[in-house]
């Protein structure tokens, strides 16, 4: 079986109101049905102390974050024999 590929679709959004308004609407706009999105924490691992900076390694809590990607993954795999 296939694994996903995750896609990372929007880059750099900013953790603020506009921000907070953008990730609502492609939200709710989303074809929930046949997709997902992730929301992960970007930015400096400084905010969280040196020492800690290792935990965070593939994306920052969000409370710590300068910035935002949204990836969409497909939840379902597609076969290779019907494409």
């Amino acid at each position: 079986m296939n694994k996903p590929i995750p896609i990372h679709y929007f880059s750099d959004i900013p953790n603020n109101e506009e921000g907070a308004e953008f990730i609502r609407l492609a939200r709710k706009f989303l074809n929930r049905k046949r997709y997902k999105i992730r929301k992960l924490g970007r930015g400096t691992r400084k905010v969280n102390g040196a020492k800690n900076s290792y935990r965070y390694s593939a994306s920052l809590p969000h409370k710590f974050s300068e910035r935002f990607s949204l990836y969409i993954d497909e939840k379902f795999i597609r076969s290779e024999k019907y494409e």
